[in-house]
């Protein structure tokens, strides 16, 4: 029998924990968050590499699209070939045209994590952000990868070159 009471008074405690937890939450959440503008471009990049490259990777090369409110949910997978010594930047920002520029950048870099000479040097870049237009442009290095000019609010799904050369 006390078993069975201290199992409900613990069973009590923890939904009642999790309940204030979540309460919580939204409140914190609600009161700090403020509305994007223009200018603001929130946005998630990782990377993986340098390795070697060994032939188009399978999944790989894409952009998607969706309207998500009144902007525009954008993710990026990318394979770059680029050149020893280099590594693969990503800005995203609105371009003096007004449109937006998902912009792939090869710069030196000041680590030695990559030497094999025997092979060309490999990147993934996976990029998440929030445009307010879907219309933008895919640069690597300046040079227009792919072009959104985007009507719909479905989902869509872009190729991109799979691998994406940065080496000249």
């Amino acid at each position: 029998m006390r078993d069975s009471a201290a199992a409900s008074s613990l069973l009590f405690v923890l939904a009642a924990g999790l309940l204030i937890g979540f309460v919580g939450g939204i409140v914190v959440s609600g009161a700090n968050s403020a509305p994007l503008d223009d200018s603001t471009l929130p946005t998630s990049v990782s990377s993986g590499g340098p390795s070697c490259y060994d032939g188009p990777r399978a999944n790989a090369g894409w952009l998607h699209v969706i309207a998500s409110g009144e902007r525009w949910t954008t993710t990026l997978n990318a394979t770059v070939v680029h050149p020893r010594g280099t590594d693969v930047t990503v800005d995203v920002s609105q371009r003096q045209t007004g449109d937006y520029e998902i912009a792939l950048e090869t710069v030196q870099s000041n680590s030695l994590k990559f030497e094999n000479e025997s092979c060309r040097a490999a990147t993934t870049v996976n990029v998440a952000t929030d445009l307010p237009d879907p219309d933008f442009v895919v640069t690597m290095n300046g040079r227009p990868v792919r072009t959104v000019d985007q009507e719909e609010t479905t989902a869509n799904l872009y190729p991109l070159p799979n691998p994406i050369n940065a080496t000249g």
